[in-house]
């Protein structure tokens, strides 16, 4: 089967690159990009994640984090510009339920959304060092995923269309999932913050991974790295803006 994946630029988050790269990088400015992964897996059309809603909440919230969305970079043109509508999608997949990763699920009113078990049991009531990654409910906030119509949830591995599955990935959260892809060249991973950027895969001789520098279980998390390993013959990062370098993988 011929699966398309189309990375979308969705907008950026400026951050120290030392949050993607720990023990490394320190004071150094990165500007990270806010992915959108469309599948094609025609006539089904799928969707990861879909991103952060507001420009200015976002940066005030998450300060010193500061986030940005040009005109070109709103996700309704992004969309456009690969001819699909957000009224098209069949599927919306959340890796896990973080602010920057969950907001926009109000714009596909017709798409299935599939989350963790375990994600969203975590999500209502994190540790209060993660509270504000979620927006949560412990922070008297209302994240906006509680509004998600539709989801399906999922205990571990599943397959949710021909050659395309959700493989439970834990680590940087509990109920983390990535995006298995099977494409006429390989299996393709789309492991979003698991893996933050090429540089956290497959780092030197010495460093077969470095984990993002946000975690809930270092363990549980190289365990999950080494099974995206032995599953994909590619590795598509989270926040990595040098993924815009192919408009379509394979």
């Amino acid at each position: 089967m011929d699966l398309k994946i189309i990375p979308l630029d969705v907008g950026n988050i400026e951050t120290d690159k030392s949050n993607l790269t720990p023990r490394r990088d320190y004071g150094r400015t990165f500007k990270s990009a806010s992915i959108m992964w469309f599948i094609d897996a025609s006539p089904i059309k799928i969707i990861v994640d879909t991103s952060f809603k507001s420009v200015e909440l976002a940066s005030k919230l998450h300060h010193p984090i500061t986030v940005e969305r040009r005109p070109e970079q709103h996700i309704q043109r992004t969309l456009s510009a690969i001819g699909v509508t957000a009224e098209s999608i069949d599927i919306v997949v959340l890796t896990h339920l973080h602010w920057d990763h969950c907001q926009n699920n109000d714009l596909f009113p017709n798409a299935k959304f599939i989350v963790q078990r375990e994600e969203l049991r975590y999500a209502t009531s994190p540790l209060p060092f993660h509270a504000m990654l979620y927006e949560a409910l412990t922070m008297d906030m209302r994240p906006m995923w509680l509004d998600t119509p539709n989801i399906e949830v999922v205990d571990g591995d599943r397959e949710i269309a021909a050659g395309i599955s959700v493989i439970h990935t834990p680590g940087h959260t509990p109920g983390y999932q990535s995006v298995l892809v099977a494409s006429g060249q390989g299996k393709i991973a789309i492991a979003g913050c698991m893996v933050p950027t090429f540089e956290n895969w497959h780092a030197s001789e010495k460093e077969a991974y470095i984990p993002s520098g946000l975690y809930v279980d270092l363990e549980q998390y190289w365990r999950s790295l080494t099974k995206i390993d032995l599953l994909a013959d590619l590795v598509l990062p989270g926040h990595d803006p040098d993924v815009f370098k192919k408009e379509i993988y394979p």
